[in-house]
């Protein structure tokens, strides 16, 4: 299935009937294309910095969350259940998500690619501690 995007520009022509193909109405046009759709999540509070539960901001591109959850589990030598996070984020999209990882390594981190497909991209954007996990929902 494909996702539908935000904003393509206005100067586009048309190359067939299809949706993303039409010319510019009076509004924005939709168009395919995961950079044209970014979600970031915005947590509920800040990590304080110390604690038992590595907090993990990572930037991704065409992964699941529960495959990077997975991958994350993999990668700290940790149960699935050791992994928080909060909500799924489309893989149709760069999306920015916390995940928690208890007792977790952050050296270990740097191995995270050598578990997911070539398909998509990651990057780990910032990493602190906190006493409280990230729920899974």
């Amino acid at each position: 299935m494909n996702a539908i995007y935000p904003v393509a520009p206005p100067d586009v022509a048309p190359t067939s009937m299809n949706p993303t193909d039409m010319p510019p109405t009076n509004g924005p046009r939709l168009v395919p294309g995961s950079t044209h759709f970014q979600v970031i999540e915005e947590p509920q509070y800040a990590a304080s910095g110390a604690g038992e539960h590595l907090y993990v901001e990572i930037e991704k591109e065409g992964y699941t969350t529960d495959l990077l959850a997975e991958a994350l589990a993999k990668t700290c030598g940790k149960r699935g259940v050791d992994i928080g996070y909060a909500g799924r984020k489309d893989r149709h999209a760069v999306t920015r998500q916390w995940f928690s990882i208890h007792f977790g390594d952050e050296k270990k981190l740097l191995g995270l690619a050598d578990h997911l497909p070539a398909n998509g991209r990651v990057e780990v954007k910032t990493i602190s501690r906190h006493a409280n996990p990230r729920w899974p929902s």
